[in-house]
């Protein structure tokens, strides 16, 4: 493949200026500033490496990866994986693209996670594996747990007899456990077609199916290990989608949170930042340490620019495009209205660039920029109206009155209660690294302006907003 290159022309620009995060080391080689891991966590990556190096077998290394939509945890574990990998083989999972997100169970995650590995760790070396299969006799159990759960207990003992009776050879052993692997993932991606005996079942197994993972777990850890002296770490991503109801967050991370902690692997996990902070996870997912990446500032507190903000998102996006294919001041409104997230940032650069090859132009103008800015500013509108996670609404006059006090520095207005999280799910609200400040976005201040809840100065002075 390749060397990635930035875009010199309007018509190259999709190609690097994507709001999909950097999965592979080439992309991450070329468009990847680790300058925005500083601004947005400190030490937060950091810090995860270090204790990765230092944890062993006896005692895995464990963390859960908090951040707000946008904020790059997917690309920040690249960057990690990248960083680590003379001492871990990492294989990442998503919820969105391997779960029904409206339906699966922690089971699903289980059965995904070990079946994964086994497949990888034997794959050559070349190919992330260690070229050797785990044991039949490691296999087999895991077999045996997936036939019988999806019957009644009552023909248990049977079934896993007609199993085991079945399965002579390492071959057609190994055949099964492909067959099993192909049944489970299109059971995790189509959980809501199962009966709910079967459901019920396995969930009432699960202490038996995680006996049955670390076995795996730790024969495939010691494979690695002789072969090619290295670790394997678990990486699950995507829990914190939009898609996910509350109720699958609480039965996974709570209800059934201990089986991150009893799986005998390294593990790192991203959850709702709204979860890492709720109450309900204290005793539960407490054991567990917590790591995030906050917004990155392009105003501060006072409202003046954040010069370091801008110049490191500036700095950003020169690896993906020339920064002349914008005119005067243009880039400069557009990462603005982006209140530092880079999705939504790469996102307006898109539409107007496609409004600029629509005018036939070889530049993005101010009128390409404002269309874009306006329709990203429509979303924002449109999520501050909703509340998706809330037990209770919450009357949109409180949320104002909260915005303001935000907006204001008042006393106390970071008081972390159902207000505050429900600004930052919709994004009105933003939290920013040092002294854990939270501001009103740029495109939530414009709303705020433009319904006179807040005076915009009229000596041109800064006020956070971009109208």
């Amino acid at each position: 493949m390749s060397k990635l290159k930035k875009a010199t022309l309007l018509s190259e620009v999709y190609k690097t200026v994507f709001p999909e995060p950097l999965m592979n080391s080439q992309e991450l080689n070329a468009f990847y500033n680790p300058e925005i891991i500083a601004i947005r966590g400190g030490k937060v990556m950091s810090k995860m490496q270090t204790r990765l190096l230092r944890a062993d077998k006896n005692k895995p290394f464990k963390a859960f990866l908090m951040g707000h939509p946008g904020v790059g945890k997917s690309s920040a574990l690249t960057w990690l994986i990248q960083e680590i990998k003379d001492h871990f083989q990492a294989v990442r999972f998503s919820a969105k693209e391997q779960l029904d997100m409206v339906n699966f169970r922690a089971f699903d995650v289980l059965l995904l996670t070990v079946t994964e590995l086994a497949e990888q760790c034997a794959k050559p070396i070349k190919e992330g594996g260690c070229g050797v299969r785990v044991d039949d006799n490691l296999i087999r159990p895991l077999w045996d747990w997936f036939a019988t759960t999806e019957l009644s207990e009552t023909k248990k003992e049977e079934i896993t007899a007609g199993v085991g009776a079945g399965i002579d050879s390492g071959s057609t052993l190994w055949g099964k456990f492909i067959g099993l692997k192909a049944k489970v993932f299109a059971e995790a991606k189509y959980a809501g077609a199962r009966e709910q005996k079967t459901v019920d079942y396995r969930l009432n197994n699960i202490s038996e199916l995680i006996q049955i993972a670390n076995q795996i777990i730790d024969s495939c850890n010691n494979l690695l290990r002789q072969t090619i002296q290295k670790q394997w770490l678990i990486v699950w991503e995507d829990f914190d989608k939009e898609g996910i109801p509350k109720d699958s967050i609480r039965q996974l991370f709570l209800e059934y949170g201990h089986i991150f902690n009893d799986l005998n692997a390294h593990m790192i996990t991203n959850i709702p930042i709204t979860l890492g902070y709720s109450g309900e996870a204290r005793g539960v997912i407490d054991e567990t340490p917590r790591y995030l990446l906050h917004d990155s500032p392009v105003f501060d507190k006072d409202h003046g620019p954040h010069k370091q903000g801008r110049n490191i998102l500036r700095a950003v996006l020169e690896r993906r495009m020339d920064i002349a294919l914008f005119e005067n001041d243009v880039l400069e409104h557009l990462l603005v209205a982006s209140g530092g997230n880079l999705r939504d940032l790469f996102t307006m650069i898109l539409d107007a660039t496609d409004l600029a090859i629509g005018d036939k132009l070889s530049k993005i103008g101010e009128n390409h920029a404002r269309n874009a800015i306006v329709t990203q500013r429509i979303e924002y509108e449109r999520r501050l109206g909703t509340d998706r996670f809330a037990e209770e609404p919450i009357d949109f006059t409180e949320k104002i009155q909260r915005l303001k006090e935000i907006y204001h520095n008042k006393p106390d207005s970071s008081r972390t209660d159902n207000i505050l999280y429900s600004l930052l799910r919709s994004r009105a609200v933003q939290e920013f690294n040092g002294e854990r400040w939270f501001g009103v976005h740029p495109l939530v201040v414009d709303y705020l302006v433009r319904n006179e809840h807040i005076i915009k100065p009229e000596d041109d002075k800064p006020f956070g907003g971009t109208i």
